[in-house]
């Protein structure tokens, strides 16, 4: 969990405790895993977790060139922990100015960070491998 080169920033961490809630930076889902993934010898990864960068996604087409050039120029990453059937997928950036992810992940993770509305668990889509999750974000290929 502590690579060489950290993709959270540092700053990321003493906003954290600061102010002692995600704030502005970061946006968090939650799900229900409906296939627990299998490790390589074929038993089942209870647990898992995953941080990596976030390098491709779709911005709205009427944003100013200025905002376009601060995307351009942010760092953005993405992480996502399993536990059981519950899966969190949280996504962070450097940006001074907060954004909202405009498309829903694929309808099985509800926003809990910054709430949107209540939430029904379980959730009616489970999703169907840890996998895929940092793929949810970028916009479709035509």
């Amino acid at each position: 969990m502590q690579p060489d080169k950290r993709i959270i920033p540092d700053s990321a961490y003493t906003e954290f405790y600061k102010i002692k809630d995600p704030g502005n930076s970061h946006m968090v889902w939650l799900g229900g895993r409906g296939i627990i993934d299998k490790d390589e010898a074929g038993g089942q990864m209870v647990a898992a977790a995953q941080v990596g960068p976030l390098r491709e996604f779709g911005v709205r087409g009427n944003m100013s060139e200025k905002r376009r050039q601060e995307f351009r120029d942010g760092t953005f990453y993405v992480g996502t922990l399993a536990v059981g059937c519950v899966i969190l997928q949280l996504v962070g950036h450097d940006l001074q100015r907060g954004f909202d992810i405009v498309r829903k992940p694929q309808g099985w993770l509800d926003r809990i960070w910054k709430p949107d509305g209540h939430i029904l668990w379980p959730p009616a889509l489970g999703v169907g491998s840890f996998e895929g999750l940092h793929e949810s974000l970028k916009p479709p290929r035509k």
